[in-house]
């Protein structure tokens, strides 16, 4: 099985997880998986972990042709494909531009949006305050836009993390979860918003059942 395990790169790890030592003076992205990547491997799986572009430089589109490239150039096929928070946006775009590549969605804590929306556009209906300039952010400014009936026609399951600090953003991904619940798998982990940090064990359990499934 292949997968793809994405995370946004901000430097905001110490308030999601609610720790004071992470990240150790450096940027979130692919290490927040150092903990499951080699016990996914040790399982048989190819695991990718694309650490994304710069949010300050690039913008949404960019990040979604970032990771489809790696998929395409890699010639993956029925892969899972694991977005984290923001990252939502990204696996959605990326569903949205190569259907035909993915197995499963899984939106671990994510952002759901709908098309038409931008990060800035959700967090404003969440009434969520984030730490860091969104409004100046080209990842976050640009609005996403693509087929739902795509979207709608693939495997999804939605991970809500249930002592997440981002708990009023995912709350509208429920929402939505809920008015739809035939086109969804749902479950809930008692874990901060990046279990893979705090609660790598309980995370792994849920990704290896999936891998087996």
């Amino acid at each position: 099985m292949f997968w793809s395990l994405v995370t946004c790169r901000q430097r905001f790890g110490n308030r999601l997880t609610k720790r004071n030592d992470y990240p150790p003076g450096g940027h979130l992205g692919g290490k927040v998986w150092d903990n499951i990547v080699p016990v996914l491997k040790a399982h048989g799986h190819s695991v990718f972990t694309p650490t994304l572009q710069d949010e300050y430089r690039y913008n949404l589109s960019d990040r979604i042709e970032q990771v489809s490239q790696l998929i395409t150039a890699h010639d993956l096929k029925n892969i899972i494909l694991v977005g984290s928070s923001y990252c939502g946006m990204v696996i959605t775009g990326i569903a949205n531009k190569i259907p035909d590549r993915i197995g499963l969605l899984v939106y671990l804590d994510a952002i759901l949006p709908e098309s038409g929306q931008s990060v800035v556009n959700i967090f404003s209906l969440a009434h969520f305050v984030p730490t860091m300039p969104v409004e100046t952010s080209p990842t976050y400014t640009e609005k996403l836009y693509f087929d739902s009936h795509k979207i709608k026609a693939l495997p999804k399951l939605y991970v809500l993390c249930t002592q997440s600090s981002f708990a009023l953003v995912t709350a509208l991904a429920k929402q939505k979860i809920d008015s739809d619940r035939h086109n969804w798998d749902y479950i809930e982990l008692q874990t901060s918003h990046l279990p893979a940090v705090t609660h790598p064990d309980e995370l792994l359990r849920l990704l290896l059942n999936l891998g087996e499934a």
